[in-house]
């Protein structure tokens, strides 16, 4: 354990192996080296740890980090404060350990991304806690690159990816983000950046008749999010986000969050973005099968309908 109102500086490689911990305490402590191995280091409060590689089974923060190298961390977790790259590195960090949709292993207070450097998630989920400050939501959706991948939408820049996405299926996964206004399986005062089923509105993990109804109801609007229906962030809510649901429908990511009140149904009919009849004004008080006889279909999925 490293204490004191000093500063502890290594610029050369500190190892923590597997049950070994490295822990920062303190009000000016700092570390400034390469960490490696697959053990865990803990930066406490008002503590900082300015690292160039880091390779590490756990980090706790829950003070300042600063990662300038290349990074892969099994399990993120506190409620401190993330900078990646120094604004001229061009560097990666990944989050290397799967974690269930529900299970929110890796959280930290806010993360900020320099210009060039990436977050990349893999097949995880990551939780912004901002408390009482102003939700992050704005910023995690211009650094969120999720279109990529996806067949048909040119691939955009970002500095939040999913290396596991991009290298899927086109269009089937991608990094979703909701806060916790717009989803409530988002706990209060929380962003949820997510591997996730593309279509996948409410951030459950599974794709199915409540993701329709969110796009149904959001329908040729613009300004929406990934919460509201653009998957494909082109501006707006239209007939490639609704293709896009419809190939995951009925569709669950692995450890996804599941249960008795996830509606289901056959996955919606296919249709040509040159349908000319139009989706049921509202579902908000209506079942499935309410919405698809008031429609004049009879039970087999969802309308394919278009605006």
């Amino acid at each position: 354990m490293i204490g004191g109102s000093g500063t502890f500086t290594n610029t050369g490689l500190m190892e923590t192996t597997a049950g070994a911990t490295l822990v920062l305490t303190g009000s000016v402590d700092s570390y400034s080296g390469t960490i490696s191995g697959n053990g865990s280091t803990t930066v406490g409060y008002e503590s900082s740890l300015l690292a160039g590689d880091i390779s590490q089974g756990a980090l706790v923060n829950n003070g300042a980090v600063q990662i300038d190298g290349s990074g892969a961390i099994g399990q993120l977790s506190g409620d401190g404060i993330l900078t990646i790259g120094n604004g001229s590195s061009n560097n990666s960090v990944r989050l290397t350990a799967a974690a269930t949709p529900d299970s929110f292993a890796n959280t930290q207070q806010a993360v900020t991304i320099n210009s060039g450097p990436t977050l990349d998630i893999t097949d995880n989920t990551l939780l912004l806690n901002y408390g009482a400050g102003s939700s992050p939501l704005a910023a995690v959706q211009a650094g969120v690159q999720y279109r990529a991948g996806i067949s048909g939408v040119s691939s955009a820049s970002g500095s939040i990816i999913s290396s596991t996405a991009k290298a899927g299926n086109p269009g089937q996964y991608a990094v979703g983000f909701a806060d916790a206004t717009e989803a409530s399986i988002v706990p209060s005062a929380n962003v949820e950046v997510m591997y996730t089923l593309t279509g996948a509105a409410r951030m459950s993990g599974t794709v199915n008749f409540l993701d329709y109804s969110i796009l149904q109801n959001n329908y040729n609007q613009t300004g929406r999010d990934w919460a509201q229906g653009d998957w494909d962030d082109n501006g707006a809510v239209n007939f490639l986000d609704y293709s896009l649901m419809q190939n995951n429908y009925n569709q669950t990511a692995a450890g996804a969050v599941t249960g008795t009140a996830l509606l289901s149904g056959a996955a919606p009919a296919r249709m040509s973005s040159s349908a000319a009849t139009v989706l049921p004004l509202s579902t908000s008080d209506m079942s499935e099968s309410d919405v698809l006889a008031g429609a004049g279909w009879s039970g087999e999925g969802i309308a394919g309908y278009l605006l």
